[in-house]
């Protein structure tokens, strides 16, 4: 399976996109600008990882994206499950876990925690 991730800088307020075939390159198409081979500097970067699924457009689905089902209104966040190794989805209230789904071909990615933050106040 391909591995594939994208870089949240912390204090710019950029994502960057990995580059196809280059393992430590990570570019930003809108400032043109690159973020080379950082990937040890966590103070700096979030790193997000590919689901290796894609949502019922084709777009791809990372951690910490917010997701809405086709027969539900609220959004769900992806989040990597350290108990059972899956990525999975949940709707948060209050800091609590309400309930926790399988990620599902189905749902549309709605946004992440990063470039719509506000969002998460919803």
């Amino acid at each position: 399976m391909e591995k594939k991730f994208k870089l949240w800088a912390k204090a710019d307020n950029i994502m960057f996109y990995a580059v196809e075939n280059k393992p430590a390159l990570f570019y930003n198409k809108d400032i043109d600008k690159y973020a080379i081979n950082w990937l040890w500097r966590y103070d700096l970067f979030d790193i997000l990882q590919w689901t290796w699924l894609k949502d019922k457009n084709w777009v791809e689905i990372y951690e910490w994206d917010f997701v809405q089902y086709p027969w539900n209104s609220r959004y769900w966040e992806v989040f990597f499950d350290d108990k059972n190794y899956q990525f999975r989805v949940r709707i948060k209230d209050r800091f609590w876990d309400i309930n926790t789904y399988p990620l599902s071909e189905d749902m549309i990615v709605v946004w992440n925690i990063y470039e719509t933050p506000k969002l998460l106040n919803q």
